[in-house]
């Protein structure tokens, strides 16, 4: 038994019947995305796409082909938005400390 759910913030994995086993992978923690064909995929227009974080790589195996690049083009983009609403966020932080500093140089 093996299933895969994609959400706003998170991918998770899971697998097993008896014992399960359950990955959640943050979109922040995603390194890159792989878009894998080999020959009999190739020829069954099915795909894997990899998941790479720096912990290690997580695939979703064997997906037709138009899903999996439709699944690599929303990750991407996720970790797009993410990357950049992080960099603001970051960004908000050094506006508002050096603000901060400024008032405390005026008092």
């Amino acid at each position: 038994q093996w299933s895969y759910l994609i959400d706003e913030d998170k991918i998770e994995f899971q697998e097993g019947i008896f014992f399960r086993k359950t990955v959640l992978i943050p979109i922040v923690r995603i390194q890159h995305i792989e878009f894998k064909q080999g020959p009999i995929n190739r020829f069954l227009k099915l795909a894997d796409v990899e998941i790479n974080t720096a912990s290690g790589t997580n695939k979703i195996p064997n997906i037709e082909l138009c899903r999996a690049e439709e699944i690599s083009r929303y990750l991407n983009n996720k970790v797009k938005e993410k990357v950049e609403a992080e960099k603001l966020g970051q960004d908000l932080e050094v506006d508002e400390k050096i603000l901060s500093e400024k008032e405390d140089d005026n008092v």
